[in-house]
């Protein structure tokens, strides 16, 4: 930490966010026509669990997207530690440790060849505090003032402000499939 700064942005940062992650996808015949998409997702440059902490949660889609334009979502994992909101008790931890891998893959599907495979990565590095904050205005809506619950609303929305997805893998199924 140059200076005792902390100068990483981590999981608010796009570019950090894509450098943490290496993804392969593939395809897998099952039966005459019928494949398992699949995307091989490392976790090849954060150095450490990813995503690191409690707040944030990613979601990994894996999708197809048709000769037209439409997109099918095939398969999803969240990567996440999430605990209950009063964080006395480990929900789940589905992230990945410095250099594993998981493979998020579809069911068997039948697709066209003209079309694409990819994975879009959903960042939500507030999530935590989205859904304490949402829980806490719905089980206390009738007891709160105006300017609580506009500071809780207003919470939620700067915390979901600062959610962003982009694409980490894009092929088309021709490519893949050879």
């Amino acid at each position: 930490m140059p200076q005792r700064q902390h100068l990483w942005k981590g999981i608010h940062d796009e570019a950090m966010t894509r450098s943490a992650l290496t993804v392969n996808l593939g395809i897998e015949q099952v039966t005459d026509g019928e494949n398992i998409v699949y995307a091989d997702v490392i976790n090849s440059g954060a150095g450490h669990h990813f995503p690191t902490y409690l707040v944030p949660e990613v979601l990994l889609s894996l999708e197809y997207v048709d000769a037209l334009g439409e997109v099918t979502q095939l398969a999803r994992h969240v990567l996440a530690w999430r605990a209950n909101l009063a964080l006395t008790k480990e929900v789940f931890d589905q992230r990945l440790a410095s250099g594993e891998s998981l493979r998020v893959n579809s069911n068997p599907v039948s697709l066209g060849l003209e079309g694409r495979i990819r994975l879009r990565v959903s960042v939500a590095p507030r999530q935590h505090y989205v859904r304490t904050f949402e829980t806490y205005l719905k089980a206390n809506a009738k007891n709160l003032d105006d300017e609580t619950r506009g500071l809780l609303e207003q919470a939620i929305s700067e915390a979901k402000a600062a959610e962003y997805d982009f694409i980490a893998a894009d092929q088309p199924m021709q490519r893949v499939a050879n």
